[in-house]
């Protein structure tokens, strides 16, 4: 069966595994294949949906928003792992598709 997402979702996978062993290290407990496959899974499952909004491109974008977030507080004050959930407010939920391509577009110019 044809799956258009895998490719994406392979390597958005990876990427999250890769950016969580560069912010905590290998320290033990290794979680970075723990998080590729828990990524991976949901991902799929998210893919293989009919919802209109909160689909699996929207689900790559808030996942690579929250890795930048993570790591520009790492920038600031030192991140562990029982610190990196914590937060002293929530970040409000996007709420049009034009919020979510904002957000894309400043990822992808933090990015180069």
């Amino acid at each position: 069966m044809f799956e258009p997402f895998a490719p994406a979702i392979d390597a958005f996978a990876k990427l999250l595994a890769r950016n969580y062993r560069e912010l905590f290290g290998r320290t033990e407990p290794d979680h970075a294949p723990l998080l590729r496959a828990t990524a991976r899974l949901a991902l799929e499952r998210i893919a293989g949906t009919d919802a209109l909004y909160h689909d699996a491109l929207h689900t790559l974008f808030v996942a690579d928003v929250g890795q930048a977030i993570l790591r520009g507080r790492a920038m600031v004050e030192p991140v562990s792992r029982a610190s990196a959930g914590s937060t002293s407010r929530s970040p409000p939920c996007c709420t049009t598709s034009a919020t979510c391509a904002a957000s894309a577009r400043a990822t992808a110019t933090a990015a180069t």
